[in-house]
């Protein structure tokens, strides 16, 4: 289950058709993903941002840089991957993990949050 704020997502998709990443063909397909969180902010609704690059220091620079935009002035990359990676969080604690696929990833993300009442906050997949 993907949970993200609706002002997330519209920014995440403007952001993304700005930059001309919403039709990737598999020539140019993205190596890395990475996913930066505001860890100061909203535990369920958090200023995030999810970059893509060819290094994984490009997918690290465009994450922050996203969430940035998006509101963020504490961010974090949490997870940087090649194939899947996910965020979840509760009141008192989160987890972040990468996995072969959405799923995998988010199971990672959700076992090491170690708390009950951890939710997915967002999750991404090359």
């Amino acid at each position: 289950m993907r949970l993200i704020s609706i002002k997330a997502a519209a920014f995440l998709a403007v952001s993304l058709g700005a930059m001309g990443l919403t039709s990737v063909s598999a020539k140019d397909e993205i190596q890395w993903g990475s996913i930066s969180i505001d860890l100061g902010s909203s535990p369920f609704d958090p200023a995030f941002g999810i970059g893509g690059g060819d290094t994984m220091d490009q997918a690290i620079a465009n994450a922050q840089g996203f969430c940035r935009k998006a509101g963020g002035n504490k961010c974090e990359t949490v997870v940087s991957y090649q194939q899947c990676g996910g965020y979840a969080a509760s009141a008192k604690s989160w987890g972040a993990g990468s996995g072969a696929t959405n799923k995998a990833a988010e199971a990672a993300a959700m076992s090491k949050c170690n708390d009950s009442r951890c939710k997915i906050i967002v999750s991404d997949c090359n």
